[in-house]
C-alpha cells in the first residue's frame, strides 16, 4: 500500500510537471512577426492596397515594438507590484492612437468595415479590452 502511494504521488508529480512545462513553452512572437499578422489581417478583410499595406505595416510594427516592451515590462513585475489599472488605462490609450493612424490610411468604406471588426474584437473581450462591466484580461486559448 506504502508503494502505490508513493507511486501515485510520483505519477502526480511527472503529470504536474509535464503540463507546466507545455505552458512553459508557449514562444511568444516578435514584433515583426505580430506586425505582419495584423497587416495581413486587415490586408484580407479590407482590401488594402500596396501603398496602403505598406503604411499599415509601419504602424502595426511601431506599436508591436511599444506592446512588447509594455508586456516585458509586465512579466517583470510580480503580481503584487503591478499596477494592472494603469498598464489597462496605457494599453487602451496606445490602442486608441493606433487606431488614430491607421484610420487616417483607409478610405471611408474601408474605416467602416474596420470599425465594425474593432467592436466585434471588443465584444469578445480578448486582445483589446472587455466590453464594460465584462471579465478583464480576455480568455485563453
Amino acid at each position: 500500500m506504502k508503494n502505490f502511494r508513493t507511486l501515485t504521488v510520483a505519477a502526480l508529480l511527472l503529470m504536474c510537471t509535464a503540463a507546466m512545462a507545455q505552458q512553459g513553452n508557449r514562444q511568444m512572437r516578435s514584433a515583426t512577426e505580430n506586425a505582419t499578422r495584423q497587416t495581413t489581417t486587415l490586408v484580407e478583410s479590407l482590401g488594402l492596397n500596396a501603398d496602403q499595406t505598406a503604411k499599415i505595416q509601419v504602424v502595426n510594427y511601431k506599436y508591436a515594438v511599444k506592446d512588447s516592451i509594455t508586456f516585458a515590462g509586465m512579466r517583470s513585475q510580480s503580481a503584487e507590484t503591478m499596477d494592472r489599472d494603469a498598464m489597462m488605462k496605457a494599453m487602451q490609450e496606445s490602442r486608441a492612437a493606433k487606431t488614430v493612424e491607421i484610420e487616417a490610411i483607409l478610405t471611408d468604406a474601408q474605416k467602416v468595415k474596420y470599425e465594425a471588426a474593432e467592436k466585434e474584437r471588443q465584444s469578445r473581450g480578448f486582445g483589446g479590452g472587455a466590453p464594460q462591466g465584462g471579465p478583464q484580461g480576455g480568455g485563453q486559448n
